[in-house]
């Protein structure tokens, strides 16, 4: 009887330390989990900071697009402006030349006219 208590015995010690072995594992098993969770979350705390960033980046972006753009609108229209102001300037000019012509035919006929009165 003393030897199934012995076996019994034994085969309690040998529950127990497995026991105790897992429950050892169960905290490393645990920290190890706790310790990945740590890892995860400071990943992405720094994924949502990129994340944050290339947002302020993009909006930067977007900012001096819509600045190029309204300069680039800008330009078009000055372009314009100054295609007009050239044809303005070449009428005024025509006009000019004309006008000089016809100053002349008048001081050419004022000459005469006034070289006839004097004969």
């Amino acid at each position: 009887m003393f030897k199934f208590l012995g076996l019994k015995s034994q085969d309690n010690d040998e529950s127990e330390k497995e026991n105790r072995q897992l429950r050892q594992r169960c905290k490393n098993v645990q920290k190890e989990n706790k310790d990945v969770q740590n890892q995860m979350f400071e990943l992405q705390a720094k994924y949502i900071a990129l994340l944050e960033e290339k947002g302020e980046g993009f909006n930067q972006y977007l900012k001096y697009y819509e600045l190029y753009e309204s300069e680039h609108n800008l330009s078009k229209e000055q372009k314009k402006e100054i295609a007009t102001l050239k044809e303005q300037i070449k009428d005024i000019t025509a006009q000019k030349e004309e006008m000089a012509q016809k100053i002349a035919k008048l001081e050419k006929k004022i000459k005469k006219e006034s070289e006839k009165q004097c004969k």
